[in-house]
């Protein structure tokens, strides 16, 4: 539903109706700072319009519109509210775009934004939020499917996406959608916007307003999925591997328990009826899919203000924009099973212990308690500037932009671990007292712990029921984790641009310009996800992110330059050359913690005959500055890992083909550099007189991006570590008793060649081998990719006009590698999960719309 009110002056409407032929304007087209005519650009640029995006169906996701409408939008770092079961994926609740799969600078009127605060809690991804934009304050989004790090700096690897606000509006325009699915279960959308302007006194204003909201959609209401059968012993019910009959819902409703228990062991459960073997073929699968969301629910509220004053028409014009966002999210995943024990061990005695031993092996948690997720984000940005003519060649522009997000992340129904032996134990009579075989327990006051004196009474819990716990026993057992991140832009910028003198083939267009900007990121969590800080009282949570906080900037410098030099036109044409442009352009970029980049960036453009055909080439080279948080924040929590080692690399003994212990952390790295990318794009577009009304484009890329911050793998660090000693590259990432550089670590038993290997077989080894897999610049991607654009356009003088327009992706090839001595794999055509390069990436893939007018 849309209902429009607008304002157009009748003088222009008829000039408008009267002209036939309305000549192009000069303005800045996303690629370059020259401004050049919109179908004149040497790079790949793709323009997204209001009516584009009605003609998508949605008003609200902006993430789905730019999937919709530009089939490169693929791949894992494409992911939003479907982004609901991937555990590795956290985005907060946010929506991230990025062109094939790669990094991909966003910018709001060619300006940059804060990135999302999650990257800051806990392993987040970094990323921009673009759910914090409304869609009904955009007037249109130009995507540059090409690098342009010389233009833009950091991030611009598979190209931008800049999005042009509304700022010259004048009516007003409302409307709203409801959607709903009622396919096995009930399913809704809603959203509703707003915009209005006006102008007076050579001041314009626009306001634009949009909420949405999405329901959650659970597995079992989609019959692709609706049973998710898990097998496993970590579910309620099970005991020593041996499963409750499905009749009862704990073993006390059958036996004797506590100090009265006679069952000397699980074999007398099973003879007796209460459990079934272990092993047994009637044991059932679990299904999980009411437990897991396929879609989040999630809810956005933004506002955008926008405008314009002549202080001095033409010569000195005052601009800016104000945007504030909320945004709330809830998710579910297979993380739910957090909530759920295994391999607990009951002391003889306890009360609801059904052998007169102590039990092993038991698995407890309560399903109608599921660990779920919910992220709260709060985002502003604040623009400001001045531009203006200096005369009919010449003209500037200076800007400051501030910007942040924040996000509180809650995981509900989190298992407090120092209470779980405690909560089983009982021993207490109601009044605190310790009474043999009491069916009451003392536990830690979560809000005081660790004060010794902080206990609490509570009824006891059976950790062998399958349902039904008394609430009262439950209290203190689970809680709310809250973790939170921050994300702070500051910048400033100004550039001159101008047409100094006039060549044969026409005016050299040339623009200079200097930026500076502060980042800044930070991570809280509550005081009981800390790591290694707050020891031993740490990581008391069973699931969810833990880290240590901690508080990080950089500031970063450019100066930057471009040309754009005619050599042929229509009026100074040259044998073979109707139109020949080059352009050069080139940034410095000077990072406080990681050194200089610089890169260049080289087009043409060229018509051989006529305005029918136009060729267009680009070489670049982009980088990407590595993130605030792979750099310098705190390492996680050491986690047990298993692995066996029998490596080629390991000295040959039949005793490293077993399954060894070790610990491993993520341990980020201050020693990370930009990674690199070159990328050549090849296109062409074409619009034969002899069918009028068709147009094509093809833009071929072919692009290598090498030094990914990724993690280096256990077993490559071992491989490489046992045979070389202290000179491998990876030895400062092992130790024996902690995590290297913490207190109690060491490495002189692994420094020899051939030490790590001794030190496991020679008696020693006791579990305490640590890892840190901190991030390096490893391995590389290379992608190539054709994308078509044919559009045809038929008018008639009864039936009105038809447009048939297809944008399409043909993925040739997209190759990962893992470390530099690796070997590349091909992920084009295949759907795939993991940490770094990952997600469906379709070897084909079209849009296709066609409009009657």
């Amino acid at each position: 539903i849309r209902i429009r009110a607008q304002t157009v002056p009748a003088a222009s409407a008829a000039k408008a109706s009267s002209e036939k032929a309305i000549e192009l304007s000069t303005f800045i087209v996303t690629g370059s700072n020259i401004p050049t005519a919109s179908d004149s650009t040497d790079a790949p640029v793709v323009v997204i319009g209001r009516k584009d995006i009605e003609q998508t169906g949605l008003s609200s996701n902006l993430l789905e519109i730019l999937r919709k409408s530009i089939p490169a939008f693929a791949g894992r770092s494409n992911t939003g509210t479907s982004n609901a079961t991937n555990t590795n994926q956290n985005t907060g609740g946010g929506s991230q775009i990025a062109l094939r799969n790669l990094d991909t600078l966003i910018l709001i009127n060619g300006r940059r934004i804060a990135t999302s605060g999650i990257n800051g809690a806990g392993g987040g991804k970094s990323f921009v939020d673009i759910n914090q934009i409304p869609v009904a304050a955009i007037e249109r989004m130009e995507v540059l499917t090409d690098g342009a790090s010389a233009i833009y700096g950091s991030d611009a690897i598979g190209g931008v996406v800049n999005i042009i606000l509304k700022s010259d509006y004048n009516g007003a325009e409302m409307g709203g959608r409801f959607a709903v699915s009622t396919n096995t279960g009930h399913y809704q959308e809603r959203s509703a916007y707003f915009t209005a302007g006006a102008a007076a006194g050579g001041v314009h204003l626009t306001a634009s307003a949009s909420w949405s909201k999405t329901d959650p959609l659970w597995q079992n209401q989609r019959d692709f999925i609706s049973t998710n059968l898990k097998s496993g012993t970590a579910f309620p019910g099970f005991a020593g591997g041996n499963y409750l009959v499905a009749s009862l819902a704990t073993p006390s409703s059958k036996n004797p328990t506590g100090l009265a228990a006679t069952a000397t062991s699980y074999a007398d459960l099973v003879a007796n009826g209460t459990y079934i073997a272990s092993g047994s073929t009637s044991i059932p699968l679990f299904n999980v899919s009411p437990y897991i969301t396929i879609l989040m629910r999630s809810e956005q509220r933004s506002a955008v203000v926008s405008g314009t004053a002549d202080l001095v028409p033409r010569k000195l014009v005052a601009f800016g924009d104000v945007m504030l966002s909320r945004t709330k999210g809830f998710n579910q995943t297979v993380t739910f099973l957090g909530n759920l024990r295994a391999n607990v061990t009951v002391p003889a005695g306890s009360p609801y212990n059904p052998l007169t031993v102590a039990a092993t092996g038991v698995s407890f948690g309560f399903l109608d308690r599921p660990l779920q997720t919910r992220n709260e984000g709060a985002g502003a940005r604040f623009t400001g500037g001045l531009r203006g003519e200096i005369n009919a060649d010449w003209n500037w522009e200076a800007g400051a932009t501030y910007s942040s997000e924040k996000i509180t992340q809650r995981l509900i129904n989190n298992v407090y671990l120092p209470n779980v032996n405690l909560a089983i134990a009982g021993g207490y009579n109601a009044a605190g007292v310790a009474t043999p075989g009491g069916t009451f327990s003392r536990v830690l006051d979560q809000s005081a712990y660790p004060g010794a004196s902080n206990y609490l009474i509570q009824p006891a819990l059976d950790p062998f029921a399958r349902a039904g716990a008394n609430p009262a026993s439950l209290a203190n057992l689970y809680g709310t984790q809250q973790i939170s991140g921050k994300s702070t832009l500051a910048s400033f910028d100004a550039k001159i641009v101008g047409q100094p003198f006039e060549l044969p083939a026409g005016k050299l267009g040339v623009a200079a310009g200097v930026a500076t900007r502060k980042e800044r990121l930070s991570g809280t969590p509550d005081k009981d996800s800390y790591t290694l800080a707050n020891f031993p009282n740490n990581k008391n949570w069973g699931a969810g992110p833990a880290f240590d906080p901690f508080k990080k900037g950089r500031a970063v410098d450019s100066v930057f330059v471009e040309a754009r030099i005619p050599l042929a036109s229509p009026t100074h044409s040259l044998p073979g050359a109707h139109a020949l442009d080059l352009s050069l352009a080139a940034r410095d970029e000077k990072y406080t913690d990681v050194g200089n980049s610089r890169v260049p960036k080289f087009g043409v453009r060229w018509q051989p005959l006529d305005e029918q055909l136009t060729v267009r080439f680009t070489y670049s080279k982009s980088f990407a500055a590595p993130t605030l948080s792979s750099e310098f924040a705190p390492p996680n929590a050491a986690q047990a890992s298993s692995a066996t080692f029998f490596a080629a690399n390991l000295p040959a003994d039949p005793r490293l083909n077993t399954t060894f212990t070790y610990f491993s952390g993520n341990g980020n790295n201050p020693d990370l550099k930009p990674s690199q990318a070159w990328s050549r794009s090849l296109g062409f577009a074409f619009s034969p007189r002899a069918l009028k009304g068709f147009t094509l484009q093809a833009d071929y890329s072919n692009l290598f991006y090498k030094g990914l911050p990724a993690g280096i793998g256990g077993n490559n660090i071992i491989a490489s570590v046992n045979p070389l000693g202290s000179a491998s590259p990876y030895f400062s990432a092992i130790a024996v008793g902690g995590l290297p550089g913490q207190p109690g670590s060491s490495q002189a038993l692994l420094s020899a060649p051939g030490g790590l290997a001794a030190y496991l077989v020679g008696g020693s080894y006791a579990n305490n081998l640590y890892i840190a897999d901190h991030f390096v610049n490893s391995g590389g991607v290379h992608v190539m990719a054709l994308d078509l654009r044919p559009e045809y356009r038929l008018h008639t003088d009864t039936l009105g006009t038809f447009t048939f327009g297809t944008t399409g992706t043909y993925l040739r090839s997209y190759q990962y590698q893992t470390l530099p001595t690796a070997l590349f794999y091909e992920f084009a055509g295949y759907s795939t999960n993991g940490q770094t390069i990952a997600g469906t990436m379709p070897k084909y893939s079209f849009y296709t719309t066609l409009d009657w007018h």
